[in-house]
This record gives structure tokens, C-alpha cells and sequence, in this order.
């Protein structure tokens, strides 16, 4: 039985194909996605997600013969902070339409000093103020 695990990070995507029984690795791989659009506006950051799913699939194809087929269990990390709009709408692929992920470094809403208008709240009201978010979006 093997273990299949791959991170897409801010430049790069890793995976690693291991064998669970004994604790091997099988395969592991480290791409540059190349998926950053360069933008006129220093602010902006966004990447390219279909570079960064091509990225996957040549790893993946490249590991093809290394025990893909026989993989049980997977994982999966991603950027945390990373924002991509998705709607229902197909592509001439029949694939839905997606916009740029806006990365965690993105910046414009502090290019005209939003963030900073903004009144300072301590962290722990921040983080209570999440979890009642998201327990609110659970009972729905």
C-alpha cells in the first residue's frame, strides 16, 4: 500500500510516493510551477493555476511506473492565504472557469493604506470572531 503526498507552495510543487509498509520512498519530486503572472501593478501577485496544475500531472506522469496505481491514501497542502474564484461556466475544454489565485503576498489592499485604516482589534477577539464564522457556516 502506498502513500501519495503532494504540497503546491507559493513557487513550487512537491510530491512524495512512498510505500507504507516499510517506510520507503518510492519517489519524490520538486517542480517550479513558473505560474507567476507578471503584472504592470506592483501590488498585484497572482499566479497562473492552470501552470500549476500541469505542473501535478507531469509529475505525476513521470512517476507513473514507480507504484501511482497502487496508492491508498493521500494528502494534500496548499497555500493558506491564496484566494481563486471559480464559477460554473465551461471553458471550451469543458472545464469550469477559474480567475488567477490572488496569492498570499498580494498587496493591493494595502496600496492605498486600507489595512492600516482600519481600527486595531486584539488578537484573541479576531480569532473568536472566526470561529463563530465558521461554526455559523457548519450549522447551515
Amino acid at each position: 500500500m502506498n502513500v501519495l503526498g503532494i504540497d503546491i507552495g507559493t513557487k513550487s510543487v512537491k510530491v512524495i510516493l512512498s510505500n507504507a509498509k516499510d517506510k520507503t520512498i518510492l519517489n519524490s519530486s520538486i517542480k517550479d510551477t513558473n505560474s507567476t503572472i507578471i503584472n504592470q501593478n506592483q501590488f498585484y501577485h497572482e499566479q497562473n493555476v492552470d501552470k500549476i496544475f500541469e505542473t501535478i500531472r507531469e509529475i505525476l506522469n513521470e512517476m507513473k511506473g514507480d507504484g501511482l496505481n497502487n496508492v491508498r491514501h493521500s494528502g494534500l497542502t496548499w497555500q493558506m492565504h491564496g484566494v481563486l474564484f471559480w464559477n460554473d461556466d465551461k471553458d471550451e475544454s469543458g472545464y469550469n472557469r477559474h480567475s488567477n489565485l490572488i496569492t498570499w503576498m498580494d498587496q493591493r489592499c494595502n496600496a492605498d493604506g486600507f489595512i492600516e485604516s482600519l481600527p486595531k482589534m486584539p488578537s484573541y477577539l479576531v480569532i473568536k470572531m472566526l470561529k463563530l464564522f465558521f461554526h455559523d457556516m457548519l450549522l447551515q
